[in-house]
């Protein structure tokens, strides 16, 4: 459901191909991503935002105050949710960066949103694509970057609750070939390892998927 590009600096140059089509972007950022790509961006962004909160007030006044535009996400899961939520908002197009594998917010549809009770997960986003720079991965700190694993690992023990609560009588209800296919990715995971240990363009690449 996610269209993705993979390969080495396929981030570079991207405002300048999104604004040609669609005019200068809002960019939602972090610090350090946003470091490493500014000078590559290829065009002045209509405005950069560091994300400070995935609080629903603090994205309801980006939403009305920052001006008109199609959002381009670049950063870690704060980024792509605060991009996301934008998106959903405004109904206008997206495009995700993601520069962390540690996370899986470039690849889901709602937001983390949150409030004095917790978290809720709401909207309904998916971008025009995501854009997973290799380089911009590597410079990623080594156990953030590994730290994906644990996102996929989770396959393996969400198999064994979610047998345990249909056992039970609980939705959803069993299916086996989502119950196999966890099985298969955590075994691809064991695969990669190796490379995702030496953050080769291959690992990288195969824990994203």
């Amino acid at each position: 459901l996610f269209p993705v590009t993979f390969g080495r600096g396929v981030a570079h140059g991207l405002g300048r191909d999104l604004a040609a089509r669609h005019g200068p972007p809002l960019v939602i950022t972090q610090p350090e991503p946003w470091a490493s790509l500014e000078a590559d961006l290829g065009i002045e962004p209509a405005a950069v935002v560091m994300v400070e909160s995935l609080e629903r007030p603090y994205l309801e006044g980006l939403v009305a105050t920052l001006p008109a535009g199609p959002i381009l996400g670049i950063g870690g899961g704060s980024a792509m949710d605060a991009a996301k939520w934008l998106h959903w908002r405004r109904g206008v197009p997206l495009w995700q960066v993601p520069s962390l594998p540690s996370v899986n917010a470039c690849f889901t549809h709602m937001v983390a949103v949150r409030d004095e009770t917790g978290v809720h997960y709401s909207a309904d986003a998916i971008p025009e694509m995501v854009f997973v720079d290799f380089d911009l991965m590597r410079e990623a700190p080594a156990h953030l970057l590994r730290g994906g694993i644990g996102d996929v690992f989770t396959c393996h023990t969400a198999r064994w609750d979610w047998e345990y609560a249909v056992a039970r009588g609980h939705d959803p209800a069993w299916d086996d070939f989502a119950a196999s296919e966890s099985l298969r990715i955590v075994a691809r995971l064991r695969e990669l390892a190796p490379e995702i240990r030496e953050r080769s363009d291959d690992g990288i690449e195969g824990l994203m998927e």
